[in-house]
């Protein structure tokens, strides 16, 4: 048999409360995730990128802009 898990939404708001989002947080298996929690409302926003990334878009413009 298997472990079923719930999916927890990202990058959306949903209503809970406070006692509820305590128990998702603590649950969570990402420790870079950024989560909010206003007016009954919490919201988890997971970063799949790292600072690297915004490096090489940055490397890439500044090629682009010397020629």
């Amino acid at each position: 048999m298997s472990n079923l898990q719930t999916k927890i939404k990202t990058d959306t708001w949903v209503t809970v409360t406070w006692s509820k989002y305590l128990q998702v947080i603590e649950n969570l298996d990402s420790e870079k995730a950024k989560c909010y929690y206003h007016n009954q409302k919490y919201r988890i926003e997971m970063s799949p990128l790292g600072n690297k990334h915004g490096r090489y878009h940055a490397l890439i413009m500044l090629t682009i802009n010397i020629f």
